[in-house]
Order: structure tokens, then sequence, then C-alpha cells
């Protein structure tokens, strides 16, 4: 407490300083991430929008909790096709007590994947892999549903396919009437996504289809 005040107060610790340097970094670092996957996206073709802003985007919820959420009309019209992709800034307040161990935080960006009625699981799990890469990043296995592995052949060595069937949404749920559950079987999409946490040393990627 007493470092705290002597940061706000200016009388600058060499521990102050420190910590000051190490956020700063880690915000600087986040931001390059993001430049660099809206460079990726945009180099596929792929419109990118980004949103600092938690603000909902609709009044279904009283902040953003994920980057799906402007999209929910595109998802709930059968007649659009398309790919689309952000990073957007969310605030989830479902998982409080998860908050703080090393996976969850209450404020994060999304880095996101949209595709509706456009491309496959394995595309967009090829998508992915192919942005990591460029990171240096492989990694060993991808989580995919049992229904959905006929849709995906490993393109890289070392990468294997781990079958799980769980809900891969989580706060996603909160979208409301188009949550994954109530639209299952009248559209076709695929959805993913990177959580970017500035604060953190790791980032978790997922692959989520419906």
């Amino acid at each position: 407490m007493l470092a705290d005040a002597s940061c706000r107060t200016g009388m600058m610790s060499l521990s102050c300083r420190r910590a000051r340097t190490a956020k700063e970094v880690a915000y600087v670092t986040a931001g390059r991430l993001i430049q660099h996957y809206q460079d990726f996206c945009l180099s596929k073709g792929i419109d990118f929008t980004r949103i600092d802003s938690v603000r909902p985007h609709d009044d279904t919820t009283l902040f953003c909790s994920a980057g799906m959420q402007q999209y929910k009309p595109l998802f709930s019209d059968p007649s659009y096709s398309g790919t689309v992709a952000n990073s957007q800034a969310c605030l989830r307040m479902g998982d409080l007590d998860e908050i703080g161990d090393g996976t969850h935080l209450l404020h994060f960006t999304m880095l996101g994947l949209f595709s509706f009625r456009e491309m496959t699981v394995g595309n967009a799990i090829d998508f992915w892999l192919e942005f990591l890469a460029t990171l240096g990043l492989v990694p060993d296995h991808v989580t995919i549903h049992p229904d959905r592995l006929v849709e995906w052949t490993p393109s890289m060595t070392g990468v294997r396919p781990s079958l799980q069937i769980r809900n891969a949404y989580g706060a996603m749920a909160a979208l409301a009437d188009t949550a994954p559950s109530s639209t299952r079987m009248a559209s076709k999409s695929e959805t993913s996504s990177i959580r970017l946490e500035p604060a953190s040393t790791s980032a978790s990627a997922r692959s989520v289809s419906t």
C-alpha cells in the first residue's frame, strides 16, 4: 500500500519504476500483437474491426463479454455468409471466483475470427495455426469436438487433435437468444478466438464450432 501511494504522489522508488515499466512493456507488446493480427487478417482479405470499449453492442448485456456480440444479427441470418475478424475489449463478471488463477481476468482483449456459413472447422483451425506460426508458436494439440474431427486433417507435424466434449463458450452463453444451444441446428458458423491478457505471460486459444 505504501509503495502504491508513493507511486501516486510521484515518489518514484526503484521498485515502483520497475512495476510501471513491466506494465508498460506488457501493454506495448499487446498493442503490437493486435496490430500484427489485424495485418494478418487483412492479408487474407478478411475485414477487421478494432474496438477498445467494453460498452455492449445491444441491450442484452451490461458490458461486452465477447467479440461475437456485435455479430449476433449475422449469426441469426441464414441468408448471410462471410468471414470477419476483430479485436474486442471484453469485461466478464460471470466467473469472478476464477479471476487471478492465471487464465481468468476481469478485463481482456479478445482476438476473434467469425465465419458465417463460409469456413469449415478445418479452415478455422488452420487459420489460427498459421497465425501462431508467424509468432513462432506451435501448439502441441488442438481441442476439437469428436463429431467434427473428420473436417480437419492436421497439416503441421507434431500437432495432434485432442477430443473433448464440453461447453467451450462459458460466459459467451450470456449472449441471449443467439447462444449456440438455441441456434445449433439453424445456422452453421465457425467462431474462434484468442484471449489477449496484457498482464499475463500466456494467452489461451480455442476453436469453437456450431
